[in-house]
Formats: C-alpha cells, structure tokens, sequence
C-alpha cells in the first residue's frame, strides 16, 4: 500500500476532517472541545494566568487530564479569536510576564450551553447500561 510522508490515505483524510472539527470548535452550533470548556471553566471562578489553569484543571481532574503548555496556549488563543475569553492585565504586584486571561460574557453563555449539552449525554448514559440509573 501506498503512503504519503508515511501516513496512510485513509488516516490522513480522518486527520483531515479532526482537524476541520477543530477549526470548528469554537463556532456557535460546535460542541467545544473539552479543555476549551475546561479553560471557560476554571475562568468561571476568576481571571486566571496559563499554568494557574493548568494546575486548577489537573486538580479538578484528578491528574487524569494531561495537556501540553503549547496545546493550552494554542487553546487560549483560538478562545480568544471567539471573542470567549479576553487578555486581561496583571493584578497590582503580580507577575508583569504572565498573560492573564478573564472569561467574557459569550464564554460564560457558552460554557452554559456546552455543560448543558453535556449533561444531556450524561443523562443519556446513566439510562442505559453504560453508568446505570441513578435511582
């Protein structure tokens, strides 16, 4: 079989489309991707720096969440084209180095309407035999 720069065909079409869905993610009707909803998240509770949301992410997580500091960064900036969340300046006597970042009100709307989604699927999965009933 034949490769292009050692990906097969088919895999280089289905990282195609992963990455159309990924361009996506942050349009109105495209579910978020998780760490994006995880960085709205965190921002719910304050304006917060990178590693900040980092170390509050792994925390929530359990450390089961494992993610890059150039994936996180990449992330701010794409939520940031979205108009999600917002460079803020740095808290008087803070670290002038560190870039901040504050939830806005279409991230906050947003993150509503992705945990909902997302509840609705946990729903879904606790009536099947996936997680089982609650009652």
């Amino acid at each position: 079989m034949f490769s292009l720069q050692g990906i097969q065909p088919h895999q280089r079409v289905e990282e195609e489309i992963v990455m159309t869905r990924r361009r996506r993610s942050t349009d109105q009707e495209g579910a978020l991707s998780l760490l994006m909803l995880q960085v709205l998240l965190v921002l719910t509770e304050g304006d917060r720096h990178g590693y900040a949301m980092l170390q509050e992410i792994e925390s929530r997580t359990g450390k089961t969440f494992d993610t890059g500091v150039a994936t996180l960064y990449r992330t701010l900036k794409r939520l940031v084209d979205a108009d999600l969340i917002r460079e803020v300046s740095p808290e008087p006597g803070g670290h002038s180095q560190r870039r901040s970042y504050g939830l806005t009100e279409s991230g906050r709307a947003r993150a509503q309407v992705e945990a909902r989604r997302l509840e609705s699927i946990v729903r879904w999965a606790q009536s099947t035999e996936v997680l089982g009933s609650e009652s």
